[in-house]
């Protein structure tokens, strides 16, 4: 089975599809985000005659809602246009015609395709969310790209905005996962100091509060910030926490960018596989895209709980990967 995304916005297109394609292996999913490149679309498949399932923008493809189901897409095509906002029903509740909302998570948009075109007959094959109690993703979602010498240095930004609070294990399981795989690993704990619970005793030494100072005083380069870290007893290094609870809290959103930034410039020039996860908790949302964009991986931490601080989180969340690069991979991991 085929399916066509429409939208205007053709970063939200293409991550929607890729993350549909590896989500529902049975079927090939074509995005596009113009007309020109739909009419294509829609010739190529009345000439194939083959079935499809169609869900569009109707705000940015409102044309295709003036003209007769005929003229619109083949007879074969099963259309449906895409609503804004996100949806208030709990995902046990189903209705006579399964709506898709723009910014509902994906494991939601792909149990209403499924939901719906299982009814249907269609089967659609999924491949399993991580759904896990404590959630943690699979191995595959662990293994960092590497590039053509065989290294991988890559920054991950871990995020949680989970309503049952902070989880531990998620991050346990992630650093564990990458020390597995012989990386290198630096762990940059954003959030205040009684939050970190996967940080050892700090060793004497500079601080993430000293460093803070050398980054306003703009006397700090890359290859000092190895000073500013330990070893840490399970096998990866950590910085040493602040001096002060909410020192990270409350330091201008720019200066923990340029922190982020310093991190980044540090993987780029190792020449064996390391990583950066950032573990992020606490911070405003404004601050954490500062953040984002300079990351190559963004993970969300979500409650798949039917609620208002849920539905909010998915919004918030939906707004954040809107507008990171189109080479930053995303993904959430939905616990209880």
């Amino acid at each position: 089975m085929n399916l066509i995304l429409a939208d205007a916005d053709s970063v939200y297109t293409e991550k929607l599809a890729a993350q549909l394609q590896s989500r529902l292996p049975g079927i090939m999913v074509n995005p596009c985000s113009d007309s020109a490149s739909l009419q294509k679309i829609i010739a190529q498949q009345k000439e194939r005659n083959e079935t499809a399932v169609f869900l569009y923008n109707a705000v940015d493809f409102h044309e295709l809602t003036s003209l007769s189901l005929s003229d619109r897409w083949p007879e074969n095509w099963q259309a449906k246009p895409i609503q804004a906002g996100f949806s208030t029903l709990s995902s046990t509740q189903e209705t006579p015609n399964q709506a898709y909302f723009r910014f509902d998570p994906v494991c939601r948009f792909v149990d209403t395709l499924v939901r719906e075109y299982n009814c249907k007959g269609q089967k659609i094959a999924t491949l399993p969310f991580h759904d896990l109690d404590p959630a943690v993703s699979s191995p595959a979602d662990n293994e960092p790209e590497k590039d053509s010498n065989g290294i991988s240095n890559h920054l991950y930004l871990m995020l949680s905005v989970c309503s049952a609070g902070y989880n531990e294990q998620i991050i346990r399981k992630k650093l564990k996962a990458f020390i597995d795989q012989g990386c290198t690993v630096i762990y940059l704990p954003l959030m205040p100091t009684y939050m970190m619970n996967c940080l050892a005793a700090p060793s004497h030494g500079p601080t993430l509060s000293d460093l803070l100072l050398h980054i306003i005083g703009q006397d700090i380069a890359f290859n000092q910030l190895s000073c500013y870290w330990q070893p840490h007893p399970d096998g990866f290094f950590q910085f040493r926490p602040p001096d002060r609870a909410d020192d990270l809290i409350l330091c201008n959103p720019d200066t923990l960018r340029q922190l982020v930034k310093l991190l980044r410039e540090y993987l780029q020039q190792k020449t064996q596989s390391t990583i950066g996860l950032i573990d992020c908790a606490g911070l405003p949302l404004a601050t954490v895209t500062m953040i984002a964009v300079l990351c190559d991986v963004c993970e969300v931490i979500l409650s798949k709980n039917d609620n208002y601080a849920a539905y909010t989180a998915k919004y918030e969340v939906s707004q954040l990967f809107s507008v990171l690069p189109a080479e930053c991979k995303t993904s959430e991991i939905l616990v209880k």
